[in-house]
């Protein structure tokens, strides 16, 4: 299987954000297209659950990649402990944004039309997520369905590899 090619037969590194557990069936499933192409995607097991370690972790991820994919949830994901409180979604998608700005690497967002939270801090971040520039940096923010989504994280993927190609 893939999983055991050398590392220079990857083609890169694709983001694909932790999630809430409401989302976690559709990042498998998402999952299997650009390792089926042939990416390494990162996290590839749970963060820590401290703040610093997980902002430490989120960072390597980061460090490679060529693509960010975020799957918001109902649900915010894991808050780790520590100062600021803030979820996952939250510091990756911050995180994210800021790599984006320096590199000029595509990421997706997918909040389905529906998306609606009883978590006040979680409810403000779908919001912003639909309209603050300073969230979204980088990003395509994609509302339809799955397949929808999956749509938009193939035709980045495929600006990914123009890019690469281009002389």
């Amino acid at each position: 299987s893939d999983a055991l090619a050398p590392a220079q037969e990857r083609k890169g590194t694709i983001f694909l954000a932790e999630t809430s557990w409401d989302r976690d069936s559709d990042r498998k499933r998402l999952e299997a297209e650009p390792s089926g192409r042939g990416y390494q995607v990162l996290p590839d097991h749970d963060l820590p659950s401290n703040e610093d370690a997980g902002s430490e972790e989120i960072k390597k991820a980061l460090a490679g990649w060529e693509m960010a994919i975020h799957l918001i949830g109902n649900q915010p994901g894991m808050v780790p402990k520590g100062p600021t409180q803030t979820s996952v979604d939250e510091l990756q998608n911050e995180m994210a944004a800021a790599e984006s700005d320096a590199r000029a690497i595509p990421r997706v967002i997918w909040v389905p039309g529906d998306t609606q939270s009883k978590v006040d801090s979680h409810q403000e971040f779908l919001r912003l997520l639909g309209k603050d520039d300073r969230v979204q940096r980088g990003a395509d923010v994609v509302k339809g369905d799955f397949e929808v989504m999956k749509g938009a994280v193939l035709q980045a993927l495929q600006q990914v590899e123009q890019k690469k190609n281009a002389p």
